[in-house]
């Protein structure tokens, strides 16, 4: 049986990911919406481009004219939350 693709809120639950590095690739997607790969402190990659793609809400929001900073970024942390991560351990212990 393949193993399981960890996400980022599963590194999160488990403290091997911090609130703040979320919210620094939040920055990096909002700076820059065509990075592909941003690196956790732990070394797991996220590829945010695709994080973002994937995530609809996250597109629509970021697609329309009139919408808060806030929004934006609530909509594209929920996307890197849900993404899944590549690194060296991808079983929880």
């Amino acid at each position: 049986m393949p193993e399981k693709r960890l996400s980022v809120e599963d590194l999160r639950r488990e403290a091997t990911i911090a609130d703040a590095e979320i919210a620094e690739a939040v920055d990096a997607y909002l700076t820059d919406p065509k990075l592909t790969a941003f690196q956790f402190a732990s070394g797991h990659t996220l590829d945010i481009r695709a994080a973002g793609k994937a995530h609809w809400p996250a597109m629509a929001i970021l697609a329309g004219k009139v919408t808060s900073d806030a929004c934006r970024r609530s909509m594209i942390r929920a996307a890197v939350i849900l993404a899944p991560v590549e690194g060296a351990r991808q079983g929880l212990s």
